[in-house]
């Protein structure tokens, strides 16, 4: 068994299972995909083959990502950015792996086959508790803006120096849900935008000479 037989396999069986039934196999993606009204959750697959150091011996290995997209978070951005469409039309406003939930994440079946349904069961155990769990935890939008941005008023929260859209996200849900924070975190937040561009981060020296007008567009998105 390698990689693409492995995968041929997970895209036939897992949309039966009864819990998956609502989702979709995304060739492209690697993933299950669920459209929502207000965007998509996805349980996403990085397939490999390898080798089982535990076992010493040729396996393939599944890791496995699980993801919820809000509209609302993204497409009012998507006029300043300049990735692909499509990559910008899959972009997740929250990603788990299995650690994030104390669940396994890595799933080794062996080359042979031998160990094929032992392991395949508990992957799929493993994919029902997560996306369970997942889907709880982040039901709302404003429960991603409890996870990923409330932790960032802390004053010793280090913000990344790397990337850029995730701080235009965060200012949006401070729009959204914390109006009042907003201003004082928008200053905090563009002094820091003008610190990755003057350290060059390639992401952000596209978007810091159009941050006011980012700004004005970001205003007026409305829930």
């Amino acid at each position: 068994m390698n990689k693409k037989e492995l995968t041929e396999i997970l895209k036939t069986r897992l949309p039966l299972e009864e819990i998956f039934r609502d989702y979709q196999w995304n060739s492209g993606l690697s993933a299950l995909l669920h459209k929502e009204k207000d965007g998509f959750r996805k349980i996403a697959f990085q397939i490999h083959n390898t080798a089982d150091l535990d076992r010493q011996i040729s396996a393939v290995e599944v890791l496995v990502l699980y993801q919820r997209r809000f509209d609302l978070l993204h497409n009012w951005f998507d006029k300043f950015s300049f990735r692909k469409k499509n990559d910008l039309k899959y972009t997740s406003s929250i990603v788990f792996d299995g650690r994030d939930m104390e669940l396994e994440n890595s799933f080794f079946f062996a080359e042979d086959g031998s160990d094929f349904e032992e392991r395949y069961q508990t992957l799929r155990n493993t994919l029902v508790a997560g996306s369970e769990r997942f889907l709880k935890q982040f039901q709302s939008l404003e429960d991603v803006y409890r996870h990923e941005v409330a932790p960032m008023f802390e004053m010793d929260y280090r913000l990344p120096l790397t990337g850029s859209e995730w701080l235009f996200r965060a200012l949006l849900m401070t729009h959204l849900f914390n109006p009042a924070a907003f201003p004082a975190f928008k200053n905090r937040l563009e002094a820091h935008a003008k610190l990755m561009n003057d350290q060059g981060e390639p992401n952000m020296i596209e978007y810091y000479p159009r941050f006011d007008e980012i700004m004005e567009e970001l205003v007026q998105v409305k829930l």
